[in-house]
């Protein structure tokens, strides 16, 4: 009798624990699209393509960042890992993303960092690491190719 109540209370927590988990994976989807576009991504100079697969089947929301950018002095891209990964991450790449789309080509870089620096000085309140992104920042125009901001 014991054993079919504990087996009987057993079942119901696995069920109840596989529920829980299947709803967080919903939301980690979620939010993965809501942060990076569906590949290919492409303009009138730049088609850019690949497939997205997170590391950890049971962190979907990886740290991983990238875009595509047109703007009137060329095309802009984007390609970057957040440090960390899960749901912690996610509001580096955030304002990493927002950053990127918003700020003028002569001050992207900087806008990159500085909206980590605001990001990580929270980190404290929240009891989570700072955080830092690598990231490849490219702008192709029409008569030098691809250079890093900045660059050549």
């Amino acid at each position: 009798m014991v054993f079919g109540v504990l087996s009987v209370l057993g079942c119901r927590y696995r069920i109840h624990h596989e529920n829980e988990l299947l709803r967080l994976r919903s939301t980690a989807t979620a939010m993965q699209r809501s942060i990076l576009r569906p590949l290919p991504l492409r303009d009138t100079r730049v088609l850019m393509d690949g497939a997205y697969e997170p590391l950890h089947e049971d962190k979907l929301v990886g740290g991983d960042i990238y875009d595509l950018v047109s703007s009137p002095y060329g095309t802009r891209v984007l390609i970057g890992d957040v440090q960390g990964k899960g749901l912690p991450a996610i509001g580096v790449a955030f304002a990493a993303l927002g950053s990127f789309r918003e700020a003028s080509l002569t001050g992207l870089v900087d806008a990159l960092e500085s909206s980590v620096v605001r990001h990580n000085a929270f980190a404290p309140q929240t009891g989570e690491p700072e955080r830092f992104v690598t990231a490849l920042v490219l702008d192709i125009d029409d008569a030098s190719g691809a250079t890093a901001p900045g660059g050549p």
